[in-house]
């Protein structure tokens, strides 16, 4: 490895100022009032922001409170958010790719070949659904169950995927799973032969000293935890939409230190690859910043450069939206996308309409990822550029989108302070 290379693999974050960054520093101030405002028109009850640039924390700021009443606190910056969908690409994805490069697994290896179940049947389809087709959303497989309706066991759980029927042919359209991604780490749990979250711990968040960030947080911790939602009615909504009865058995309450994703809390029993994640902005930091690295940190490495390289490219160029492995793939060009897709046929229900929660203004070859909770990481290689930010925009109402404006408008905010 090149000096320059070692060096970069060694990058720590740090404090610093937003002129070391590279930013204007009157223009990144501009940032943090799009949060401030969200707060006062009800996007979210709190939100924390960490953006940093060459390895320089530029801005950390928490903004709001934790929730409402008895909890209107201001919030900290090392406040602790249930991360929701984020735990796909920070726990499931970086387990996948070790596999992968550990030779136990292959990405166009048949999901088949791990649950033969899977292919029984008539539909011919499903021998062809590959680990590929799960990372990039392309399996086919439906994009949600209520699996708390009748699954009280993971192994439950895996047998209802496994069985669920397939909606398309796959890798004709990407389709969001969390089926997929469940799918997927049940097979790290089969190759590791332990379960998720000591995988993760012991593999990813203790080499890098994420030490906040974990399944199941300890009740000790619970003063730091952001609120989510009052009672589960959204997924009581979405459980009657499917002909289901949810079970709930925590409706009335605030969920608070709990996963607030129904599925992973009911069928998982809090631990899954698609959500239960619990961790901070100075943690999830640590993570982009070992993405930007090439896959190492502090002298520690985690991935390859040629991982992280194929892991983070647009797989699904031809497809209605954009995925590397894992990782949503910017699209610099939406409208150029929609009319290939059309052109060749595509349903056009499947293109997205709105803002994307990246903004407008990174550059190419950028990537990210939401999660249901209101958080959000985006990377942007070649500005040696991450954003986390973090809110609880479910609380106390899940059905609460005003998010949908004010995250784009930060990330705008943000890349368009950059100078040199």
């Amino acid at each position: 490895m090149v000096a320059g290379r070692e060096e970069t693999a060694a990058r720590r974050l740090r404090e610093g100022s937003a002129g070391e960054a590279g930013f204007d520093p009157d223009r990144l101030a501009r940032a943090g009032p799009v949060l401030e405002r969200g707060v006062r028109e009800g996007a979210f009850p709190g939100a924390v922001a960490l953006v940093a640039r060459r390895g320089v924390i530029a801005l950390h700021a928490a903004f709001g409170r934790f929730g409402a009443a008895d909890l209107a606190r201001p919030l900290p910056r090392d406040a602790i958010f249930d991360l929701a969908s984020l735990t796909k690409v920070v726990a499931c994805l970086p387990l996948v790719l070790m596999q992968v490069e550990q030779g136990e697994l292959s990405l166009d290896e048949p999901v088949a070949t791990f649950f033969p179940q899977f292919a029984n049947g008539d539909d011919q389809r499903r021998e062809r659904v590959t680990i590929r087709h799960l990372l990039t959303h392309t399996s086919g497989l439906p994009a949600w169950l209520p699996l708390f309706a009748d699954c009280a066991a993971p192994d439950e759980a895996l047998a209802r995927i496994l069985a669920a029927p397939l909606e398309a042919e796959p890798e004709t359209r990407v389709v969001y799973s969390d089926l997929g991604v469940i799918l997927l780490s049940e097979v790290v749990r089969l190759l590791d032969g332990v379960p998720l979250d000591r995988a993760v711990h012991d593999a990813v968040f203790a080499p890098l000293g994420m030490r906040d960030t974990g399944y199941k947080p300890d009740a000790a911790l619970r003063e730091r935890i952001a609120p989510t939602e009052a009672g589960e009615a959204y997924e009581r909504r979405t459980a009657a939409e499917a002909g289901a009865i949810h079970p709930q058995r925590r409706a009335g309450g605030m969920i608070r230190g709990t996963v607030h994703d129904g599925n992973a809390y009911y069928a998982m029993r809090g631990v899954s690859g698609h959500a239960g994640l619990f961790g901070t902005a100075p943690d999830l930091a640590v993570y982009c910043q070992c993405w930007l690295n090439g896959g190492a940190y502090g002298g520690r490495r985690l991935l390859s450069p040629v991982t992280v390289a194929a892991a983070t490219r647009d797989q699904t160029a031809a497809l209605n939206a954009g995925r590397g492995l894992g990782w949503v793939a910017f699209d610099p060009d939406p409208l150029g996308r929609r009319a290939r897709w059309l052109a060749a046929g595509g349903d056009p229900a499947l293109v997205a309409v709105g803002p994307a929660s990246s903004g407008e203004l990174l550059a190419p070859g950028s990537y990210g990822h939401t999660g249901f909770t209101g958080t959000s990481l985006w990377l942007d290689p070649a500005r040696d550029l991450l954003v986390v930010l973090l809110t609880n925009r479910v609380h106390p109402d899940a059905a609460n989108l005003r998010i949908a404006r004010v995250r784009p408008r930060f990330h705008d905010a943000v890349a368009a302070a950059i100078v040199d």
